[in-house]
């Protein structure tokens, strides 16, 4: 798929945060679950701003992103984030309108999307690892590095999502454009939207499914 998870996530959190005001003007009553639903669809949109860091005044999102993820681990995950989107959707549902009810369903399929995404990801890194050690010694530093070296075709001193998809097709195991977007998301910690060599060695040692 070339449709952006990170895109429609934070579209999905700038409609609930729209829908929430919307409610809340209509229904003052209801305040706490409508300021519920603004924060929440905040933060959804903040956790996506690394992926739209072209944009102007992003870099400030993406500082708060990371201070959002140390705050609460759980949120370095695609599935994590899955669930986030979920409860969302679900609180958009405690006040039955038709446009919180479609903001709803969207948020819903967006949370099953990436639960999927999570999972079948998780499971091709740590495929595309197995193979990329080869006959190699994997605690030997030198050589974990000179794998990385190998596919940083640029020699920028990173892995970039175009790499890193090469490296996927090399290794017969080809991740789909989604697919790379949530990869980088499992490897990628200091969210600059590229693989240093220190996250790859961090990858080499731990098994993606438990990030996924």
């Amino acid at each position: 798929s070339h449709f952006s998870l990170s895109v429609a996530a934070c579209l999905g959190g700038l409609a609930c945060i729209g829908v929430a005001t919307y409610s809340l003007v209509l229904k003052m009553g209801d305040f706490p679950l409508h300021a519920y639903g603004i924060l929440f669809g905040f933060v959804i949109a903040v956790l996506e701003a690394n992926r739209l860091s072209s944009f102007p005044g992003m870099k400030r999102a993406v500082k708060m992103q990371l201070v959002i993820e140390e705050w609460v681990h759980l949120f370095t995950t695609t599935w994590g984030r899955g669930m986030l989107y979920a409860f969302e959707g679900s609180l958009l549902l405690c006040n039955p309108t038709f446009i919180s009810d479609t903001a709803a369903v969207y948020m819903f399929l967006i949370a099953m999307w990436a639960l999927m995404l999570a999972i079948v990801t998780a499971r091709k890194l740590d495929n595309i690892k197995q193979r990329l050690m080869g006959s190699g010694d994997a605690n030997d530093l030198r050589y974990i590095l000179s794998r990385f070296d190998a596919y940083d075709k640029n020699k920028n001193g990173t892995i970039e999502p175009s790499e890193l998809q090469g490296l996927s097709i090399d290794l017969q195991n080809p991740l789909t454009t989604a697919e790379v977007e949530v990869a980088v998301n499992i490897l990628d910690g200091d969210r600059d939207g590229a693989i240093s060599k220190k996250e790859f060695v961090v990858w080499w040692k731990t098994r993606a499914r438990k990030w996924g």
